[in-house]
């Protein structure tokens, strides 16, 4: 029950923050083992939308129909991330831990902003970005 107590206070962190989480050592040190398995990383999907959904309203891309299927499927995202990240990062109290999210979102949002004040909407990445928002929000996650 601790662990689910855990998993909902960083989901918290995570939404409260509306921006990006990107947790670089945990990433980095899962990513390579977990796409030589041929498993798709949580944390890696959660990146993808938060990045997607800070394309989307910096390119005036979010109408409220989309915008609410969006907020369902991440908010189930963020609740298994947060569980993936604690269990990767027992080592950490939970404010450490929310505050290197925390820290990694503003960092992630910043660079998404970044790309779009240098690159504007219609980049490549950009695009990229606003067709995963689109897709993000056509699943069904949420329940």
């Amino acid at each position: 029950m601790a662990s689910a107590r855990t998993a909902t206070r960083l989901s918290v962190a995570f939404v409260l923050t509306g921006s990006l989480a990107l947790i670089w050592t945990t990433r980095a040190a899962h990513s390579e083992a977990q796409q030589s398995q041929g498993r798709i990383d949580i944390v890696q999907i959660y990146i993808g939308f938060l990045g997607s959904r800070v394309a989307a309203l910096g390119c005036d891309a979010v109408d409220k129909a989309t915008e609410a299927k969006f907020l369902s499927n991440l908010q189930a995202v963020t609740i298994r991330a947060a569980q993936a990240l604690k269990e990767r990062n027992q080592n950490l109290s939970d404010s450490e831990l929310s505050a290197r999210v925390v820290a990694a979102q503003n960092a992630t949002q910043a660079a998404v902003k970044s790309e779009i004040a240098q690159n504007g909407c219609a980049s490549d990445r950009m695009k990229a970005l606003l067709k995963l928002y689109k897709i993000n929000s056509e699943q069904s996650l949420g329940g």
